[in-house]
């Protein structure tokens, strides 16, 4: 039994709304409070925390209200049902004449997991003209409709389906046989009825039998559908055309040309750091050979390979850094190490800052383009930036300026930053 809306709750948000301000949430509908909550809006848009519905620009609902808290009287309830929801409706007017304003509530009833709130503040909104039917009581309400008329409702108002009858022309012509076949299957002894209960039969199942992963490498007995049933009197089903084949292999091979095409871009990334035999870095073999070589290892093994060609690119660029400077400014040049790599390498959204240092064109503007390609091949790993950072304040412990061993010292900080 549905109550009427009681006289206390409009008492209670009286205050609230003449003058407008935001209402308490126990007073507020579980619909508007979930917007409130997801979508907070600006603190200074008063309409927007009073009604989900946008206002005019000339009359906004806050404005309305403000020109109604000098004199106005209230309407008696009116309620009105929309699929499962219940709504009143009670209209603000002005005892002079002017603009109305529309409160509605919302009828929370017990359901399962939710306490039942009664009714509570819906939305304000100016008054407009819809399709609700308002009734005097809640209990003129009509009954709530089946989940079955519900079901066929949003059926038939889902615009993507087709009308009645649009695809039983087609089934026909293909369900009905032809004279021919008629005859033939009648010649053959064979049922017409079952021929078609097995067709059905053989299409369901066939829509199992085709694995989500085809193979770049497809048998006839992964292109035929079913076999069991392809002579030409007994409904069998054709073969794949030859385009449906060529689609069917490069389906498959999508996966192999992305490899391709990962291991190229960091062949790439290798050319544009110039390591080469002749620039004392050694070349790491499976990167410099073609592409297909990579695909045969696991990515385990081109990780650790990158992972190497990293560490040992940065102890090659930190003894570049510190070259030409003396051993007594070795802590002035490491701070200025550590600012340089994390500049570059936490500049994710604004890439201006690596450009200043080149268009310098000192070593500086070298050593930030290097590590602006570093940590494109580290994005390859998939691993967090922190790593990276880790590795460029490895280089600064394991080595200084002109250590000849400064290399191995590299590689060993970065075996063990791999096994930590």
């Amino acid at each position: 039994m549905i109550p009427q809306v009681p006289t206390t709750l409009l008492v209670e948000l009286l205050p609230y709304l003449l003058p407008p301000s935001p209402l308490p949430q126990e007073l507020l509908s579980k619909t508007l409070l979930q917007r409130l909550v997801y979508l907070p809006p600006s603190p200074s848009d008063l309409d927007a925390h009073l009604s989900p519905f946008p206002s005019t620009e000339d009359q906004p609902i806050s404005s309305q209200l403000r020109e109604l808290s000098r004199g106005h009287k209230w309407n008696k309830p009116e309620y009105t049902r929309e699929g499962e929801e219940i709504y009143a409706k009670l209209v603000i007017e002005r005892e002079e004449g002017g603009q109305d304003v529309e409160v509605w509530l919302e009828y929370e009833p017990d359901t399962p997991g939710r306490e039942a709130r009664g009714w509570v503040y819906h939305s304000a909104r100016l008054p407009r003209q819809t399709e609700h039917v308002w009734l005097s009581s809640p209990t003129l309400l009509p009954p709530p409709p089946k989940e079955e008329d519900m079901l066929q409702n949003e059926y038939m108002a889902d615009p993507l389906t087709a009308p009645e009858g649009y695809w039983s022309s087609d089934d026909k012509e293909l369900t009905e046989p032809s004279h021919t076949d008629s005859r033939f299957n009648q010649d053959a002894g064979i049922d017409i009825k079952e021929c078609h209960d097995i067709q059905a039969e053989d299409a369901y199942w066939a829509q199992y039998s085709c694995s989500t992963t085809a193979s770049a490498t497809p048998s006839t007995q992964t292109l035929g559908v079913h076999h069991s049933h392809s002579d030409p009197g007994s409904c069998g089903v054709h073969a794949l055309s030859s385009n449906d084949v060529t689609s069917y292999i490069a389906r498959d091979l999508k996966g192999h040309n992305t490899a391709e095409e990962t291991a190229r871009k960091l062949h790439e990334s290798l050319i544009r750091l110039n390591l080469a035999p002749e620039n004392g870095v050694p070349r790491l073999k499976s990167l410099t050979l073609e592409p297909k070589s990579i695909w045969r290892e696991t990515g385990d093994d081109v990780k650790n390979r990158v992972r190497e060609k990293i560490g040992s690119t940065l102890n090659a660029l930190w003894q570049e850094f510190t070259m030409s400077f003396p051993l007594a400014d070795f802590e002035s040049k490491a701070l200025e190490w550590l600012q340089l790599s994390r500049s570059v390498l936490e500049s994710t959204s604004s890439p201006t800052f690596p450009s200043l240092y080149i268009l310098d064109g000192g070593s500086n503007g070298r050593v930030a383009a290097k590590l602006e390609v570093l940590k494109d091949m580290y994005e390859v790993l998939g691993e967090e930036e922190e790593g990276l950072l880790r590795m460029v304040e490895g280089v600064i412990k394991k080595g200084g300026r002109g250590m000849e061993n400064g290399r191995e010292a590299g590689e060993e900080d970065l075996m063990n930053e791999t096994t930590r």
